[in-house]
C-alpha cells in the first residue's frame, strides 16, 4: 500500500487487501475491490473517495474492519460502489452521480457532511435495517432515480431533507435531539409500532409531504403546520394505525389513505384539506377536528368516517367544500358547527351529507341542492343558532329532518336563499314510527296562481316554501309550520300581523286557508318581524304567507324589471311593478359616482294595484361613458324606497343608425330587429338573457345602407319568458335594446 501521502488507484479487476491498518490521500475507485480479510483492521483516506468508473466493492465482514474517509466520497455518473459490512465514516459531503448500495446490515455507516444524489445517481440500503446502523449529520439531497434505505438516524446537527425524488425508509428512523426539517417527500414503509421515533423533531415544511405506514409515530415532536404540507398515513395491511397528536395539534393537509382504521389520539386543527381515500376508515375517537380546508371522502370502505361523539367544525376564511366519492357514510356525521367568515358561500355540499348531533350555525352558509342535501338524523338536537346577526349563518337551500317515532316533534329549518334567512319550524305527529325525511326549501318569489278561498285576498310573492315527505303513505296524526317573517334580507312586507295567514297548495290550483296565531315587533317604519303558527293539516306541498280579508298585509314584491340601456341618442329607463300599494310617484335618478344623484325625471304610479304595470322614460341628455340609473318610490305618505343601480354605457352615435326591435313586450318569442342607415359594412347582432347568458351571435351585411330585418325566426331561438338585451353594433355604433317575452 502506498503512504499517508499518496494517491492510490484501484484499478478494474484488481483486489487489495487491507491485511494490516493502512492510510492513503486520496483513493480513486476504477472497478476494483478492497477486501478486509482479517479483522480489527482500518484503512484511512486523509482525503477523497472517487469512484469513477465500473462496478467496485468493499468487502470482508467482521469486528472492528474500519474504513474512515477523513474528504469527500465521490460516485461518477458510470460508477457503481457497493460496501458490505464494514464500520465506514465520511466526515465530508458524499455526492453521489453513480449507483451507491449496501449489501450488509452489520457494522455502523455514518455520513457526517451532506449527501446529495445527483440527477443520475442512486442510493440503495435497505439491507441496513438495525436502528443505528446508518446515521446522517448533515442531511440529504435526493434527485436521482431512486433513495431507497432501510432505517436511519439523523443526530448530531439541525438537518434537512430536499430534492425532487422522493426518500423511501423501510425500517425504522430515529431523530435523536435535533430538528429533521422535509423539503421533500419522504416515504416511511414500515408497519411497526414506533417506526418513527426519538428525541428530536420532524418538520414537516412548506408543501413537502410526509407518507407514514408505522402502527403508531413516537418521535418526541411533529410539526405538520406549515402551509401546504401533507401528512398522509397509509398503511395498507388493512391494520390500525394511531394518527400523531403533532405540535400545537395543527395539521395542515391530513389524508388518511390506504386500508385499516387511522384513529385520532387527540383532537385535531387541520388548516388544509382532509381527504379519506383508498379503503381507509377514519375514526375520530370521540376527539374534535377544527378544518379550514375542504372534507373529501373516497373510501369505499363500508363506514370511512367513525365520528363518535366528536365535532367536526368548518372554521376556514375562504369557501369550503364537503365532497364524497366513496361510501356515502364518509360524511355521515355526529356534530358540525358553522364557523367559516367567507360571505355569502362558505360551505358547499357536493355530495349529501347527515348529521346526527348537533348542527352549530356560528358563521358562514351552507349552500346545498336537491342532489347534495343537509340530512337531519332522527335523534339529532335542534340546531344551535348562534350567527350575530343571524342571516349570517343558514343553509342556502333545501334541508331535512329525519322523524322516527309515533309522538309530536318540532324540528327547526334554519334556510334561506341569497340574503335572506327565513327559519322555518314543522311540528310532526305521524301515527306510525316509521321512520322518513321531511324536506323543507325556501325559495324566493310569487308561488303558482291558485284560486284563492273566500277568506284570503291574496298570497305573498316575495317567497313560499316547499315543504315535501320523503316516504308517502306514511300518515300523520297532524302537523303544523311555523313561519318566520321580517325585514331582514327581502322583506316580508308585513304590516298587521292580526291578518295574516299561512296558506297550503291542495295540489288541485287551489289555496287552502291554515290560518294561525301571528305574534310581531316593528323591525322598520311600519314593518313587522315576528312568527305565524298555522293550523294542523295532514298533507304536503307548497306554503306561504297570506293576507286575510279586510287585512292590509302587502306580501309583494313590488318591482319585477329594473333596467337602462341605450336608444339611439338617448338612454331609455324602464320597469315593470308586479303590484303596487299606496304609491304616488316614481323618481329616476342618475349619477357617475354613486354619490351625488341628478333627477332625470318622475312617472305617476298606480296608487294600488295587483297587476303588472309598464314604465318607460327616456333620458334625453345623458352621461357619456359609464353612468348610473336609480329608481325610487314614494307613498301617499311620503315614505320612500329606493331599488338597485343599474349601469349604462353611452357612446354617442358617428351615424343616423336606427335600431327599432318590436312588439316590444312580445308574446311567444315573436319580434322582429329593425336596422336602418347603417352603410355598407358588416353589422353584428348579440342576444344576453337576464344573467348575461349569450343566447345568440350573428353577422349581418347591409349592402348599400338597406335595411336589415331579422326576426325570430331567422335565430332559430325560442326565447322563454324574461327579459333579454339585443346589442346591435358596427364599425361605428353600437345600441343595445330591452325585450320583454312574456
Amino acid at each position: 500500500m502506498p503512504g499517508a501521502a499518496d494517491n492510490a488507484y484501484i484499478c478494474a479487476g484488481i483486489t487489495v487487501n487491507i491485511n494490516i491498518n493502512s492510510a492513503c490521500n486520496n483513493l480513486y475507485l476504477q472497478g476494483g475491490t478492497i477486501n478486509y480479510p482479517n479483522n480489527n483492521r482500518t484503512l484511512t483516506v486523509n482525503g477523497n473517495i472517487t469512484v469513477t468508473t465500473g462496478p467496485n466493492f468493499i468487502i470482508g465482514e467482521g469486528t472492528g474492519r474500519t474504513l474512515n474517509v477523513s474528504g469527500m466520497l465521490i460516485i461518477s455518473s458510470e460508477a457503481i460502489l457497493d460496501i458490505a459490512g464494514q464500520t465506514v465514516t465520511v466526515n465530508g459531503t458524499s455526492t453521489i452521480d453513480g449507483d451507491l448500495s449496501f449489501s450488509s446490515n452489520i457494522r455502523v455507516k455514518t455520513f457526517i457532511g451532506q449527501v446529495t444524489i445527483g440527477a443520475t445517481g442512486s442510493w440503495t440500503s435497505i439491507t441496513v435495517t438495525t436502528t443505528g446502523n446508518l446515521v446522517f449529520r448533515n442531511g440529504i439531497v435526493s434527485n436521482g432515480t431512486s433513495f431507497s434505505a432501510g432505517g436511519a438516524t439523523f443526530n448530531t446537527n439541525g438537518q434537512s431533507l430536499s430534492g425532487s425524488t422522493a426518500l423511501s425508509f423501510a425500517n425504522v428512523v430515529t431523530v435523536t435531539v435535533v430538528t429533521v426539517t422535509n423539503n421533500t417527500t419522504v416515504n416511511m414503509t414500515s408497519t411497526s409500532a414506533g417506526a418513527f421515533t426519538g428525541t428530536g423533531t420532524f418538520l414537516n415544511s412548506t408543501n413537502s409531504t410526509f407518507n407514514y405506514s408505522g402502527a403508531t409515530i413516537t418521535i418526541t415532536n411533529l410539526s405538520a403546520s406549515a402551509s401546504g404540507n401533507t401528512i398522509n398515513y397509509n398503511r395498507s395491511d388493512g391494520l390500525a394505525q394511531t394518527i400523531f397528536n403533532p405540535i400545537s395539534s395543527v395539521y395542515f393537509h391530513l389524508i388518511l389513505s390506504g386500508s385499516g382504521t387511522k384513529t385520532l389520539s387527540a383532537s385535531a386543527d387541520v388548516n388544509g384539506n382532509l381527504s379519506i381515500q383508498g379503503t381507509a376508515v377514519f375514526s375520530v375517537n370521540n376527539f374534535d377536528i377544527l378544518l379550514a380546508g375542504n372534507w373529501n371522502n373516497s373510501s369505499t370502505a363500508a363506514d370511512p368516517f367513525t365520528e363518535g361523539t366528536g365535532r367536526v367544525t368548518f372554521d376556514g376564511s375562504s369557501p369550503q367544500t364537503i365532497s364524497n366519492t366513496g361510501n356515502a357514510n364518509g360524511t355521515v356525521f355526529n356534530a358540525v358547527r358553522i364557523n367559516n367568515s367567507w360571505p355569502a358561500t362558505a360551505i358547499t355540499l357536493e355530495t349529501s351529507i347527515t348529521i346526527n348531533g348537533t348542527l352549530t350555525l356560528t358563521d358562514g352558509h351552507i349552500i346545498t341542492s336537491s342532489v347534495n342535501i343537509l340530512n337531519i338524523g332522527s335523534v339529532a338536537l335542534a340546531p344551535v343558532l348562534g350567527g350575530t346577526p343571524q342571516d349570517s349563518s343558514f343553509v342556502k337551500g333545501p334541508m331535512r329532518h329525519n322523524v322516527a317515532t309515533a309522538v309530536s316533534e318540532t324540528k327547526i329549518y334554519p334556510v334561506g336563499k341569497s340574503t335572506s334567512y327565513r327559519r322555518l319550524d314543522l311540528t310532526i305527529d305521524q301515527n306510525a314510527p316509521t321512520a322518513t325525511y321531511y324536506e323543507v326549501e325556501m325559495i324566493p318569489g310569487a308561488p303558482p296562481a291558485n284560486a284563492l278561498p273566500g277568506t284570503l285576498t291574496h298570497v305573498s310573492s316575495v317567497r313560499h316554501y316547499d315543504i315535501t315527505q320523503e316516504t308517502t303513505g306514511i300518515g300523520l296524526d297532524n302537523a303544523q309550520v311555523r313561519f318566520y317573517f321580517g325585514c331582514a334580507g327581502d322583506n316580508d312586507q308585513v304590516n298587521d300581523a292580526p291578518n295574516l295567514a299561512v296558506a297550503k297548495d291542495d295540489g288541485a290550483g287551489n289555496w287552502v286557508d291554515l290560518s294561525g296565531t301571528a305574534s310581531s315587533a316593528i323591525c322598520d317604519g311600519s314593518w313587522l318581524s315576528g312568527d305565524i303558527l298555522s293550523d294542523n293539516f295532514t298533507s304536503f306541498s307548497k306554503f306561504v304567507l297570506a293576507n286575510k280579508n279586510d287585512g292590509t298585509n302587502v306580501l309583494l314584491v313590488e318591482l319585477l324589471v329594473f333596467d337602462a340601456f341605450q336608444e339611439d341618442e338617448h338612454v331609455k329607463i324602464i320597469w315593470t311593478t308586479l303590484t303596487e300599494t299606496n304609491n304616488d310617484y316614481f323618481t329616476i335618478e342618475k349619477t357617475i359616482d354613486g354619490m351625488d344623484f341628478e333627477v332625470v325625471d318622475y312617472a305617476e304610479g298606480a296608487g294600488n294595484s295587483i297587476f303588472p304595470r309598464n314604465y318607460s322614460l327616456i333620458d334625453y341628455e345623458p352621461y357619456v361613458g359609464v353612468s348610473y340609473y336609480r329608481l325610487t318610490q314614494t307613498d301617499f305618505d311620503g315614505q320612500k324606497k329606493s331599488f338597485y343601480l343599474v349601469p349604462v354605457y353611452f357612446a354617442p352615435l358617428k351615424s343616423e343608425v336606427s335600431v327599432k326591435v318590436y312588439p316590444n313586450p312580445t308574446i311567444y318569442s315573436e319580434f322582429t330587429i329593425q336596422i336602418d342607415n347603417a352603410g355598407d359594412e358588416n353589422v353584428y347582432i348579440h342576444i344576453f338573457d337576464r344573467l348575461a347568458n349569450h343566447i345568440y351571435s350573428e353577422k349581418y351585411k347591409s349592402e348599400d345602407n338597406q335595411q336589415i330585418i331579422v326576426t325570430a325566426a331567422d335565430i332559430h331561438h325560442t326565447l322563454p319568458s324574461g327579459l333579454y338585451t339585443i346589442v346591435v353594433s358596427g364599425e361605428n355604433f353600437k345600441i343595445s335594446h330591452e325585450l320583454i317575452v312574456l
